[in-house]
């Protein structure tokens, strides 16, 4: 079983402080059908750090999150980044807030776009997949997404710690899975979900740049995104 180092173990502790002081609410999460890189959130909700937040968050597999997300039909979504990328090229105001893969893994992606971004040299580090939600819901319900931000940095911290916990919550949730396979699936994501960020969910401006000037290169968008618009990265906690 994979250990933290003891710096993330006492991040983990922290992670459950202040809660009292948060204000929240439900929120709908849009997620692909659910898989191994799910388990994160599966296990947040299972152990309620959710709900200790003030932020009680209701999974929603989708076939398309994104567009659930823009319909309204979810307050939050996991997105392919370069979806947010076209997403905001449509002029949909939806915002990055958090890394949950934090590294490209061109098996998350959607097959639609992988020709396009495997073909194009250069690429840098960046995240594969992020917490999104629409500009709307962060002004109107800012403390519902920083809670949700916490509970799954918790969730996902004790899922690389806790790994067969976070199968069992995934597969109990999700029956139609298949617990060895989850397993050896999340084993193998293990290190892409913090990579080499500082912190797990940061979203590293530096690293977002470099992705935003690349991004064109692919031909999926013209222009690069606005990183100051496209990401907010003030609901990841140190850690």
């Amino acid at each position: 079983m994979r250990r933290f180092p003891p710096l993330f173990a006492v991040a983990i502790a922290l992670a459950g402080c202040g809660a009292a002081d948060q204000a929240g609410s439900d929120v709908s999460l849009a997620l692909r059908p659910p898989g191994a890189v799910d388990a994160g959130i599966y296990l947040a909700t299972q152990r309620g750090f959710d709900s200790a937040v003030g932020a009680a968050i209701h999974p929603q597999p989708a076939a398309d999150p994104l567009q659930t997300l823009e319909r309204g039909e979810a307050g939050l979504a996991v997105v392919d980044i370069h979806e947010l990328a076209q997403a905001r090229a449509r002029g949909r105001d939806v915002v990055g807030v958090m890394a949950i893969v934090g590294r490209p893994v061109a098996a998350l992606r959607p097959a639609g776009l992988r020709p396009a971004t495997q073909r194009t040299p250069g690429a840098p580090d960046y995240p594969e997949l992020v917490l999104a939600a629409l500009r709307s819901t962060i002004t109107d319900d800012e403390g519902t997404v920083r809670g949700a931000v916490a509970a799954l940095q918790r969730g996902y911290r004790e899922a690389y710690i806790d790994p067969e916990s976070a199968v069992q919550a995934l597969t109990t949730a999700v029956p139609a899975l298949r617990a060895p396979k989850v397993a050896a699936d999340l084993d193998r994501l293990g290190p892409d979900f913090q990579a080499s960020l500082q912190t797990y969910g940061e979203l590293d401006p530096a690293r977002l740049r470099a992705w935003a000037a690349w991004e064109p290169r692919t031909g999926l968008v013209k222009r690069p995104p606005d990183v100051g618009r496209a990401f907010d990265g003030r609901f990841v906690k140190p850690g």
